[in-house]
């Protein structure tokens, strides 16, 4: 017993980073295989719903998809950070256009809000293959080095990155249907506070409606539905802050992650612009606001990753009554009634008219 006592802890000075290494590469397997399949998934979903509009061969249309999901966004150079959000939001507005010409050309007869969801489901799916490629390349990396530094890496980022992926890949198909998702939450409460008024062109693929809540001239702000696509709030915002001087307040209403332990549904408020994404279009508003002195107010209904993209869950649906009332209570305490307050439901408007 004491010599193969001594024999195993031999082994393990001598060969237990090697046997450290081939444990981690197994467990890293499983999740590479299973990040693997979603994308493939994604790709297949999109293929399908493609080729329902396209009137070449499979494998022509194959080998375009394949290009798509290669394809890349550049972050413009921040070494000089003056002047950055212009330069990165011109960036993306390129990234959004060349995505529509994308679907534009293999989907060229699908009708405007299904050409608009098939460009969600599109970037849903290149988000998922660049997902497979990080994991691919760190896995396959250190199973040929033997680099146990670069897996241990691999292993911090790992929950991280599969949340995300199962998040994207729980989002196909929702987006497939056009059926409303859980970060239609700010686009819904619009609805809910406008009733049947008449929208308003501001930006692109973004409206607004000049309503009376409270007593007070509320002008309401989202994206055009019922296509999946946010819109331009900022621009539409700084628009008609310009035009509606006299505007007292800034109401936001958005989607939030939660955290553990917290309730999908629940609500909370604040002060500043609830707002998610790159950061362009909140710097707009912020801007605007601080520029004209205007307070601005936020309302935020938390839900996970998963149920911000994937359809509308029934408990964030039931927040939608509450998050509105949220909003006029906000209105009444902070305004007086003839006051002209900007309410901006932020978030994807698919399924919402």
């Amino acid at each position: 017993m004491t010599l193969a006592g001594l024999a195993i802890m031999f082994g393990f000075i001598f060969y237990g980073m090697r046997i450290q290494l081939s444990s981690l590469l197994w467990q890293t397997n499983r999740y590479v295989r299973r990040a693997r399949a979603l994308s493939a998934e994604a790709r297949g979903r999109l293929l399908g719903e493609l080729s329902r509009y396209y009137s070449g061969s499979d494998h022509e249309l194959s080998a375009k998809v394949d290009d798509a999901l290669n394809s890349l966004v550049i972050q413009p150079a921040s070494l000089d950070p003056h002047g950055i959000v212009p330069k990165l939001d011109h960036v993306l507005r390129i990234w959004d256009r060349s995505l529509e010409d994308i679907v534009g050309g293999l989907a060229p007869g699908a009708d405007p809000v299904s050409r608009k969801n098939l460009v969600n489901l599109l970037e849903v799916s290149v988000e998922l293959e660049r997902i497979r490629k990080v994991l691919d390349h760190f896995y396959l990396s250190a199973k040929r080095d033997h680099d146990l530094i670069s897996l241990s890496y691999l292993q911090i980022y790992l929950p991280f990155l599969m949340e995300e992926a199962e998040a994207l890949s729980s989002g196909v198909d929702a987006m497939s249907r056009g059926v409303p998702i859980g970060d239609a939450l700010g686009p819904m409460v619009v609805r809910s506070l406008v009733g049947d008024a008449r929208p308003r062109r501001i930006a692109e693929d973004t409206v607004f409606y000049d309503v009376s809540v409270e007593g007070r001239r509320v002008i309401a702000v989202k994206a055009e539905g019922p296509g999946g696509t946010v819109g331009r709030p900022g621009e539409a915002v700084e628009r008609l802050l310009r035009i509606y001087r006299n505007a007292k307040l800034v109401v936001s209403v958005d989607a939030a992650l939660k955290l553990r332990g917290e309730e999908t549904g629940s609500i909370a408020e604040g002060v500043g612009v609830a707002m998610g994404g790159p950061g362009t279009d909140r710097f707009y508003i912020e801007e605007a606001a601080h520029r004209m002195g205007i307070p601005t107010y936020a309302v935020v209904v938390k839900m996970s990753e998963r149920e911000a993209i994937s359809e509308m869950p029934e408990a964030v649906r039931a927040a939608v009554p509450r998050a509105a009332d949220a909003v006029r209570r906000i209105i009444r305490e902070n305004t007086s009634p003839g006051d002209v307050v900007l309410v901006v439901g932020v978030g994807n408007t698919m399924g919402v008219p």
